[in-house]
This record gives structure tokens, sequence and C-alpha cells, in this order.
């Protein structure tokens, strides 16, 4: 990106560029224009999966300035709301996931005019589902107000890497190299049943590569690099219905 800016009056006129390429793996760039520089503010896009932040949203259509929890690209929320007992709620297949940056936001909380103080719901939790389809159980405890946005909250793993019904621990799987760079990418499986399918998505969910592989032992698989950009994506290997992920970075 190129781009120019100066004083008001037209003087102390900078350009300057940045390199874009540089920042595959991040959400946004930044530039202080006080110091003219570029300024690294945020992890990989594969180390995070939710930032509590301020921002700006619509309030009554009126745009405005709120603290809250935005979700990385891929994440799935559920909001679980009239939960008698949220702190031993576990029962996230109930509710329906989404891939809205905003599922979790700012309404987990509203604010008492008479006291001046935020009333958090005590009967919500929300469920977020990682990219390697970790269930995590969050559940906001405390906040202090837009002034210092404290937050304070529960958190509790509900499942284990694995999705579905593992029964035979005798399947795995590994991704070599991880990350990589211009590399043609070797899935080493070892799968018992020959009803094996590989599928790989990019965080948005759009599916890059598919195909059906051979079982019966341990296996070696290789990708050619062409198929992948820069990016996280995310590997599924589907043995007789159960379900092993695994991340695999693209440098």
């Amino acid at each position: 990106y190129e781009f120019k800016y100066a004083d008001l009056d037209g003087a102390n006129e900078i350009s300057t560029s940045v390199p874009a390429s540089n920042y595959s793996n991040k959400r946004f760039i930044y530039y202080s224009l006080s110091q003219d520089l570029i300024i690294d503010r945020e992890p990989a896009l594969s180390s995070w999966d939710i930032t509590f932040t301020k921002y700006i949203t619509p309030v009554q259509g009126t745009p405005y300035g709120v603290t809250g929890a935005l979700s990385n690209q891929g994440i799935k929320i559920a909001d679980a709301t009239n939960i008698a007992s949220p702190f031993t709620y576990v029962d996230y297949n109930a509710h329906t996931f989404s891939q809205e940056m905003n599922a979790i936001g700012y309404n987990w909380k509203t604010f008492d005019m008479s006291s001046f103080t935020y009333t958090l719901d005590n009967d919500r939790c929300f469920f977020i589902k990682d990219y390697n389809q970790n269930v995590w159980r969050i559940i906001f405890t405390q906040f202090d107000g837009s002034s210092t946005g404290n937050i304070e909250f529960n958190t509790q793993s509900l499942s284990s890497t694995s999705v579905g019904n593992i029964a035979n621990t005798n399947n795995s799987l590994n991704i070599y190299p991880n990350p990589a760079n211009n590399q043609d990418i070797s899935i080493i499986y070892e799968a018992v049943d020959n009803n094996v399918s590989l599928k790989i998505s990019d965080i948005s969910g759009r599916v890059v590569y598919s195909n059906i592989l051979p079982g019966g032992g341990l296996k070696r698989y290789s990708i050619p690099s062409y198929y992948f950009d820069k990016g996280v994506y995310i590997v599924s290997l589907n043995i007789n219905n159960n379900i092993l992920t695994d991340r695999l970075i693209i440098n």
C-alpha cells in the first residue's frame, strides 16, 4: 500500500509505502502518523481466537463506542441464554454456532442508570469452537466499566482436539512440515480402517482440497504446495466417521 499525508495546510507532506505481503498472517496493518512508523500490534492469525477490546458498533441506530469481545475469522460462537446454571451447563450441541465476529459482542451486560454500574447476565454463557474444533465455555463474571475496560471471565474446555466418536485410539494424524513455506505438504496418518477421507479448509470454511485416501496402517500422503496460499488451514481426516483435525500454517 502507498499513501500520503500532510498538515491541513498541505505542508510537511510525507509519502510512504507498506509492503502488505509482509503482513499476510495478520488481520490489520498499523501505522503511526505521529512517528511515521509501521507498528506491529497484533499476533499472527493462527495464535488467537477472541480479543477483548473497545470497538464502534450501532447502538439503537447510532454508532457508539462499546467494550466487548470480537472473534477471529473462522472461530465459531454459540450464545446460550436463559440457562439456570451456566457454570455447569455443557450442552453446546443444543445451540447454533455463528462465525460473525461480534457473536459475543457487548450485550452480555447492561448499564443500570440508577446505580451507574453494569449488571452482567447471570443466566448466560458462550461456547467457542476454535480452529481445532475444541469447544470452550466462557462466562463473564465482572466488568469494571468502559473507563478501564477491565473484564473478568471464567473459561473451561469441554472437548478434546478430536471431533466425533473417537473409539479407536490407533488412528493418528500428523502434518509435515508445519509451518510450511513453498514446500509440499505430507499428511502422515495411521488408519486401521479403509474408509478414509481428507478435507482441508481455510479459516473461512472454504474447502481448498479433498480426496479419498488409502487406509489399513501407517500411510504418507503428499499434497503439492500450489494448492495453498499463505494463511491458516484446518486439516480434517475422516476415518470411518471418526474425525481427526489439525491446523496447517503456510508462511
